[in-house]
């Protein structure tokens, strides 16, 4: 347990001695930047908040059977699996740090990692909740509609890629932190 928690509290510990000499230095732009990330931090809060709880939803048997998951983003579907995961990863919006618990619990159920690597991909490269309202006003519909068909190519290629090279790594060794 110990291990899990010793890199996030030494860069805590890290953050508030970088706080501490900022502040030495300039009161008033410390303040600022602490208000800054308690903002920050109060808006991703429930963002992290609900991708948790979803992966607790998806590590349920009852709702998510992991033959189910297997069956259809497991490494022996090949690049069928790639392609649900590339397509996935498509419509989620949020930040990055979101779709990670959504990945480690679809990988514990049994979701090849070219498919949890596609996901990964797709929810950051292809950014279409997001993104689609502002790049369609400032750059235009057709260079939007290029632009995602090419990531969702790139994103596929990266995700066969992930998969390929995962074929070389020894199976005994953990990729992914259970749950």
């Amino acid at each position: 347990m110990w291990e899990e928690l010793l890199p996030p509290l030494l860069i805590g510990i890290l953050v508030i001695v970088f706080y501490f000499i900022s502040y030495k230095k300039n009161k008033e732009k410390t303040r600022i930047a602490i208000k800054k990330s308690l903002r920050i931090f109060i808006i991703s809060l429930p963002i992290f908040v609900v991708a948790l709880m979803l992966m607790g939803l998806l590590m349920n048997d009852h709702v998510l059977p992991p033959e189910w998951i297997q069956n259809t983003l497991g490494s022996q579907t090949g690049v069928q699996g790639i392609f649900i995961g590339t397509m996935l990863g498509f419509p989620l919006p949020g930040p990055r740090y979101a779709i990670y618990p959504i990945a480690n619990a679809l990988y514990w159920k049994g979701a090849g990692l070219g498919t949890i690597g596609a996901l990964i991909c797709g929810q950051q490269i292809i950014d279409v909740p997001e993104g689609m309202f502002i790049e369609i006003k400032m750059i235009g519909t057709r260079f939007f509609a290029y632009r995602t068909l090419t990531a969702v190519i790139v994103v596929f290629i990266a995700g066969c890629i992930t998969e390929m090279v995962f074929w070389f790594i020894p199976h005994g060794i953990p990729y992914v932190i259970p749950p």
